[in-house]
């Protein structure tokens, strides 16, 4: 071989070696560079504080969440979509947290294609189950922007999940607990009434679509069983827990959306749609209305019709037993604080309610009673 040959060979070795050296380096750079226990997001390890607006991304939906005022765990969240409705500040709290407290473990993969499997794929789509979290201070500066993928492990101590900055191919595998809420309902506390079912006396549908109102009572707070008035003699009730259903609503009445009072104005001044009395003189009422292909409902709570409020006595402990001990008897009640506290939540808001409470609210006498069968043994 003379020597042009071997020049020749020589830069077409060195050609080749430095194409492979560059394509290593292509795909090992930057992601790939991270020691392992280092913060997945720095950005934000070192400015949690400085947080005030988050945004959710997931299944295609944009959530967003507002720090209004204060700071820390006195901080005062919203969520914009609901009308700056409060959100959990101590959720809030764990989720920047979380994700400031995430550490690279092990460089995954940086193919597209396989990113639905660890649940890192595009947020966007409708379909995807990833969750996009990014995270601005007050000057609009990005503090944080990662998706949230599968959990690995779950075990106190052992979490680990998967995660990928949307700025980059790289997936990792990463220690720590990121949770978000899975929509955005789980940013608030949507429980507008939480009333234990055996405080309730009476429940009263006044405006039924059909037929005469809707009245279910109990006697007592010994009766297990709701009685249905006005039921003829040769009727009987077509679902056992038909009545309760009715009682039942106040229960747990929870809501799917919500909008400020004054946004969508209900004639709180017409008799309720619904009235529901407890035995100790709570009276909550409600009023219906459709809006926007959804059931709204305003609620208020006040003292039944003459019954006078007062802060109970406190109660006697018994020899030997704690305060509270439940064979001594329930503490009291403050029901006139119970008042205060219900409407302070509820008056500025309407609630769009479930389907499901929607329907126990539009019962009629038809749909509880039926006429008994004939007893052809006779």
């Amino acid at each position: 071989m003379n020597l042009r040959a071997f020049l020749a060979l020589a830069l077409a070795t060195l050609i080749a070696v430095s194409a492979v050296f560059a394509v290593l380096t292509a795909q090992n750079a930057g992601p790939t560079a991270r020691e392992p226990g280092s913060p997945m997001v720095p950005e934000l390890a070192a400015n949690t504080a400085a947080v005030t607006r988050i945004v959710m991304t997931r299944a295609g939906d944009k959530t967003t969440i507002k720090r209004i005022a204060g700071s820390g765990d006195d901080a005062k969240w919203v969520v914009e979509e609901f009308s700056d409705y409060p959100s959990h500040p101590l959720l809030v709290r764990d989720v920047i947290g979380g994700v400031s407290h995430l550490q690279s473990m092990e460089a995954k993969t940086r193919r597209p294609d396989l990113y639905s499997k660890l649940d890192v794929d595009d947020p966007t789509s409708a379909k995807a189950r990833s969750t996009r979290l990014e995270m601005f201070d007050a000057g609009g500066k990005k503090l944080a922007d990662i998706i949230i993928g599968k959990t690995k492990s779950a075990m106190p101590g052992q979490e680990s999940l998967y995660v990928r900055r949307p700025d980059e191919d790289r997936a990792w595998l990463v220690r720590g607990k990121a949770e978000a809420p899975y929509n955005r309902i789980g940013w608030v506390d949507n429980q507008v009434l939480v009333i234990d079912l055996p405080r309730l006396k009476t429940a009263t549908l006044n405006t039924p679509a059909k037929g005469p109102r809707v009245h279910v009572f109990k006697k007592s707070t010994d009766e297990r069983d709701f009685t249905i008035e006005g039921m003829p003699a040769d009727y009987e009730v077509k679902d056992i827990f038909g009545a309760e259903d009715v009682a039942r609503v106040i229960q747990q009445l929870s809501f799917e959306d919500v909008r400020p009072a004054d946004k969508l104005a209900i004639n709180i001044t017409a008799k309720p749609w619904a009235e529901f009395v407890a035995f100790d003189g709570l009276k909550i009422d409600l009023w219906l209305q459709e809006a926007a292909g959804k059931n709204w409902v305003a609620v208020r709570a006040m003292a039944a019709p003459g019954v006078t409020l007062a802060a109970p006595a406190p109660a006697a402990a018994a020899p030997d037993a704690a305060p509270d001990n439940q064979e001594s008897g329930e503490k009291p009640r403050d029901v006139a604080a119970e008042i205060k506290t219900i409407n302070e939540k509820v008056t500025p808001w309407v609630f769009a309610i479930p389907s499901y409470e929607n329907g126990n609210l539009r019962k009629t006498l038809e749909d509880l009673i039926q006429k008994k069968p004939d007893d052809k043994t006779k």
